[in-house]
């Protein structure tokens, strides 16, 4: 279904923000109360976000030269300090 549905082209370096979903439940949690509603991913329940999780690891197990799985749960700047690496590397 994935390659139909990107017509067999891929990007060359994909990264993937992980978190465990009961951190991002909590991250979100604040945002939606500020919003005063939750989206359709954010009204899942937690079976649904462990799931998804699986399934984006799953391929960047299958896929390590080219999907980089990044600990979302650290500060804003060292994610983007490894991703700015990561690309360099690959230019």
């Amino acid at each position: 279904l994935r390659k139909v549905a990107v017509n067999g082209d891929e990007p060359d370096l994909t990264f993937i923000l992980d978190l465990p979903p009961e951190t991002g439940f909590e991250r979100n949690r604040g945002r939606a109360e500020t919003a005063g509603q939750f989206d359709r991913f954010e009204a899942e329940d937690l079976d649904f976000h462990h799931r998804v999780r699986e399934a984006f690891l799953a391929i960047a197990r299958r896929e390590p030269e080219r999907v980089k799985v990044l600990d979302a749960a650290r500060d804003p700047e060292t994610i983007q300090a490894e991703v700015r690496r990561w690309v360099d590397a690959a230019l």
